[in-house]
């Protein structure tokens, strides 16, 4: 496979999915700025702590879903890795960082590399492809949910990839 099917792969969206998430986020706000308004037009309400907790919450949640809105318009991007490694090699060491980072379900496709990564049993699931091909690596992490299908992550899908980018410059280097 070339790189060119690799990122067409990547980059095909679940149109449905995508606007129920925007719609969800949009919906999250319209509550969270409806009743902050209704709070605030109240006139003869005064300061407790109750009232201080009320506000901290819908403005968390106000802040959550814009962030949530953020994330949706602005997806993991693939990373790529320029090296002097052979393809062989390349597939090794993939496969030794997926060791590494306690990778379940290895599948290897032609030049694929893909594997799953919980960390925590709380924690979110993700999905991780690596594309290896002579002197270049591409990266690309997504999170899964019960249904196998992308979900909000707030940014957890960048930070794994960048780790996962860094091992391997620290693996190539």
């Amino acid at each position: 496979m070339e790189i060119e099917k690799f990122e067409l792969n990547i980059n095909k969206k679940d149109s449905i999915d995508f606007i129920m998430k925007i719609l969800f986020c949009c919906v999250g706000i319209s509550i969270s700025i409806y009743f902050i308004y209704l709070f605030n037009s109240i006139r003869n309400l005064k300061f407790s702590y109750d009232v201080f907790f009320v506000f901290l919450l819908l403005f968390s949640f106000l802040i959550l879903c814009i962030y949530g809105l953020f994330e949706l318009f602005n997806p993991p991007k693939i990373l790529y890795l320029k090296n002097k490694l052979t393809k062989e090699e390349n597939l090794n060491l993939t496969e030794n960082i997926c060791k590494n980072f306690n990778g379940k379900d290895l599948k290897i496709i032609e030049n694929i590399v893909e594997f799953t990564i919980q960390r925590k049993v709380w924690s979110y699931k993700f999905n991780v492809q690596i594309f290896t091909e002579n002197e270049i690596i591409a990266i690309y992490t997504k999170v899964i949910n019960s249904n196998n299908k992308n979900s909000i992550d707030f940014g957890s899908t960048k930070k794994l990839s960048r780790k996962i980018y860094e091992m391997f410059i620290q693996a190539c280097h």
